[in-house]
């Protein structure tokens, strides 16, 4: 009778590890602290620019002569550059 006790409470252990290591194992990371932005002032200016609770760093601003496809350019370049920065960002607060 008492070895059917420990194997239950064994097994009892064993399923509670297991369980413990699979929430753990199927958690979703945490959201990205820093995103990218892009905002236009009304003077025309596109705004490319990380943002978090901890503020705003601009990237690049775009004037508002460009037009087309330099503007489509401009853009993806910019955004780009301020995805990288903000993936470093991230990767700093982990740390």
């Amino acid at each position: 009778m008492d070895v059917l006790v420990a194997l239950i409470v064994v097994a009892l252990i064993a399923i509670a590890i297991y369980l413990g290591l699979t929430a753990i194992a199927h958690r979703e990371p945490p959201a990205p602290t820093w995103t990218v932005s892009t905002r236009s002032l009304q003077d025309g200016t596109t705004i490319v620019s990380v943002r978090s609770d901890h503020g705003e760093e601009r990237i690049r601003e775009i004037p508002p002569s460009l037009q087309g496809d330099a503007l489509a350019a401009a853009l993806r370049s910019a955004r780009a550059e301020a995805q990288a920065r903000a993936d470093e960002l991230n990767r700093l607060e982990e740390d």
